[in-house]
């Protein structure tokens, strides 16, 4: 993790029209979102550094998975009780809804309760998870 990282925009010189400058932090994101402060520093010989700061939110974006629905099948009890649970990504965002089916495939005895859970395996701000 870190705190600051630093680019040296332009070696010193001297600037006599507008200018622009490309810049870019690849940082390892483990979190889905950031709260960033972007500091512009100018210093010069003879007259105080000028510093400009804006606060940024950062979504790490996690494309799409185009890999097909998932089915996870549960035997139930032989003979008696099966279903099938269908979850439509295997990836999904910490803003996302989770949209997905339950079936049941044979239905030989009475159903008193059926719930669903969701259940977190780690920490809330890891990417994946789902």
């Amino acid at each position: 993790q870190f705190l600051s990282l630093v680019q040296e925009l332009s070696p010193p010189g001297e600037l006599v029209e507008d200018a622009m400058f490309q810049f870019s932090f690849n940082v390892d994101e483990k979190y889905e979102s950031y709260l960033y402060l972007i500091r512009a520093t100018i210093k010069s010989t003879g007259f105080a550094s000028i510093s400009k700061t804006r606060e940024i939110i950062v979504h790490v974006a996690v494309a799409p998975s185009l890999q097909p629905a998932t089915q996870v099948e549960w035997g139930g009890i032989p003979d008696s009780l099966h279903f099938e649970v269908e979850i439509h990504r295997p990836e999904y965002s910490v803003n996302d809804i989770i949209v997905g089916q339950v079936r049941f495939l044979l239905m030989r005895m009475k159903v008193k309760k059926m719930e669903l859970s969701i259940i977190q395996l780690g920490s809330s701000h890891q990417l994946k998870s789902v």
